[in-house]
């Protein structure tokens, strides 16, 4: 049996996606900056980026009819990738527009958060922050880890492994000349083992729970 969607677990991951999305970022540029640039590869006949326009609408079908975990955003990115690799590659999208993306993003986070609910969590704000803390901390250890096996910048490693969105740590990787291929892959990896495993998992731990026999008490 299927149960309702708790509103508190809602605001609670709203919450800790909004702390990744500003500590991660802000630790890339403050903390973990090298002043290391990707080096760009210099292609010629480039598709222009409009191009991608009806990529994604391409993309939005494919993985509705697929039924993709987060198909509004993995079916267009897998859509244009195929594409570019296949076909012929895309140029940089224009900065104005990167910048009207990040607001949206800014903005549809916003309006998730709201005082009410905010109340309703305060017993666990503690345990909140501290789990997020120690997911960013396990994340530049690990990015340290593959800056010094690899070869990556430290900024590229941080943003591929921190536990925030494909679309957010990209979008920090374009305004740091951060290396953004190698943040989708490490990002788009992630998202499918846990939309893959973690439902399996919650399912696995909650039909044991819901079979177990109730406690009788003498």
């Amino acid at each position: 049996m299927r149960r309702p969607l708790n509103i508190n677990f809602v605001v609670a991951q709203t919450l800790r996606f909004t702390c990744v999305v500003v500590s991660v970022p802000f630790l890339a540029m403050q903390m973990l900056d090298e002043n290391a640039t990707a080096v760009a590869l210099e292609q010629d006949d480039l598709l222009p980026w409009l191009v991608l326009i009806p990529l994604v609408l391409l993309g939005r079908f494919v993985g509705k009819k697929f039924r993709l975990p987060t198909k509004q955003l993995l079916g267009p990115i897998l859509v244009a990738a195929i594409f570019s690799a296949f076909v012929q590659p895309f140029e940089s999208a224009p900065k104005l527009l990167m910048a009207v993306v990040q607001l949206n993003i800014g903005l549809y986070i916003g309006t998730k958060l709201e005082k009410n609910r905010l109340l309703k969590l305060r017993s666990t704000l503690p345990n909140l922050f501290f789990g997020n803390a120690a997911m960013i901390a396990a994340s530049v250890a690990m990015a340290v880890f593959l800056s010094h096996t690899y070869g990556f910048s430290l900024i590229t490693a941080f943003l591929a492994m921190a536990p925030g969105g494909i679309a957010e740590m990209c979008l920090a990787g374009l305004s740091m000349d951060a290396d953004v291929p190698q943040i989708l892959t490490y990002q788009l990896f992630r998202l499918l083992f846990l939309n893959f495993t973690l439902p399996f998992a919650i399912n696995c731990y909650f039909k044991k729970t819901d079979e177990s026999p109730p406690q009788t008490t003498t």
